[in-house]
């Protein structure tokens, strides 16, 4: 269980981070092909608000259900974060934001390979390779925060700017 907790609290610590970079900005109209800076900074803010209440369904799930529950759970929350991907893949950035959008798009489709181990683990009861799965996943959104901040300064400071 105290792994469980500190995989929870890794990827809510990625979360927030993600959240405080890139948070929405004001009303600003949109380029007419790319999408400004500050469209993306709320695409990705509200891509990361609806992954953060994926991962929660996840750590709120009842550990009591029957497997049938759990792996309806994690199938809802695999279908969901496709979504997120999809939308992300969908976007016409400019260069520099797009490469912060392939980062962001590597780590949740990095959460995604991983939820069959996570449905399986957690539907026979195995709660800490749940665990090991969920720590591991915010790892990679962790990773990418820091390596957006680390090397792609720029970006950052783009996005920085519509808060």
């Amino acid at each position: 269980m105290p792994r469980r907790l500190i995989a929870l609290h890794l990827l809510a610590a990625a979360l927030l981070i993600a959240g405080a970079n890139f948070a929405a900005c004001g009303d600003e109209p949109a380029a007419a092909k790319t999408m400004s800076d500050c469209e993306y900074a709320r695409t990705l803010d509200r891509t990361m608000r609806a992954f953060s209440a994926a991962l929660g369904r996840l750590y709120d799930r009842d550990l009591e259900a029957t497997s049938q529950e759990t792996g309806r759970l994690f199938d809802q929350v695999d279908a969901d974060t496709g979504r997120l991907i999809a939308e992300l893949q969908g976007l016409n950035l400019d260069r520099e934001m797009d490469r912060v959008n392939r980062l962001y798009l590597g780590a949740l489709q990095e959460f995604r390979r991983r939820v069959p181990l996570m449905r399986a683990a957690a539907t026979t009861g195995d709660t800490d390779e749940t665990g090991n799965q969920l720590f591991e996943a915010g790892d990679a959104l962790t990773s990418t925060t820091d390596t957006i901040a680390r090397d792609l300064p720029q970006a950052a400071r783009r996005l920085r700017r519509c808060r």
